[in-house]
Formats: C-alpha cells, structure tokens, sequence
C-alpha cells in the first residue's frame, strides 16, 4: 500500500511525544530531550504528517541576525526516501529566508555520509570539521553550509 505524501505544518504541543521517539530512533542517546522543542522567538519546529498518521518526521531551525542553524533532521526509517526530509528542509529554508538569514549551518556525524549526500543533494558544502563534538561514539562532527537562497 502507497504511503500518502506528507505535508509540513509547524510543531503543536500534542506533537511531543511521536517526536521524542523519532528523535531516540533516529540519534539514540545523542537525541535532544524535550526542551529541544519548546517555543523560543528565534526556534521553529516543523513537523511532517501523513494524513491522519502520527508525525513521520521533524526538523528544528534557529535564527539568529542573518544566520540560521539547522539543529535537527529526523525522520521514522519506515518513512525514508519519501521526501518528507526534502520537504522539512525547504520549510526550514524558507523560514531562514523569511527570518533575514542569509546563510544555514549545521553539524553532522562524520560517518553519516547519508546526510551528508542528502544535505549537498539541496546546496550545502563541508565547511570544516569538530573533533569530538559527537558522544555514543565519540566522533568528530562535518559542518556544513548553504546560503538560504
């Protein structure tokens, strides 16, 4: 059976849960806890949904002057190569455009070289890298950029 494309709404507080179990499937320890959704002026929490499906998926952008930092990706494994991470991250870029940034950063584990590929398919570039920066195992985060445009 198809699975119905999901659509990108911003983050309501009933979301919570499905999103801290993405988060544990998709990091394990390294997930964020619930603070990582709570509501702050400069933070936007998308959330992708399929029909009347729990969320499949989120992302958390901030803003800040003209930079914005992609603080998170993660969708359900049974919901990958979906295009629900494309359509996350477009609602994410746009909220950066919209917010004044010019520029997106972010952080990735360097042996995760799925999101690296699926990060440079939409215009980001290594930038550098962070020894150390990951726990569970310890591992040196590739940052990466795109401008918003």
């Amino acid at each position: 059976m198809p699975h119905p494309t999901p659509r990108v709404r911003e983050f309501a507080p009933g979301d919570l849960p499905r999103l801290m179990e993405i988060a544990a499937e998709c990091f394990g320890s390294s997930a964020w806890g619930e603070s990582h959704f709570a509501p702050r002026p400069a933070r936007t929490v998308w959330v992708a949904e399929a029909g009347a499906a729990a969320p499949v998926g989120y992302c958390v952008i901030e803003c800040i002057a003209d930079e914005a930092e992609l603080q998170a990706v993660a969708v359900a494994s049974d919901w990958r190569r979906r295009h629900v991470g494309e359509g996350l991250l477009r609602a994410a870029r746009a909220t950066a455009r919209v917010r004044g940034a010019r520029h997106i950063y972010l952080e990735v584990r360097e042996s995760n070289l799925a999101a690296q590929m699926f990060y440079r398919r939409f215009g980001f570039a290594p930038t550098g890298t962070r020894p150390g920066y990951y726990r569970d195992p310890d591992e040196a985060a590739v940052l990466m950029s795109a401008a918003t445009d």
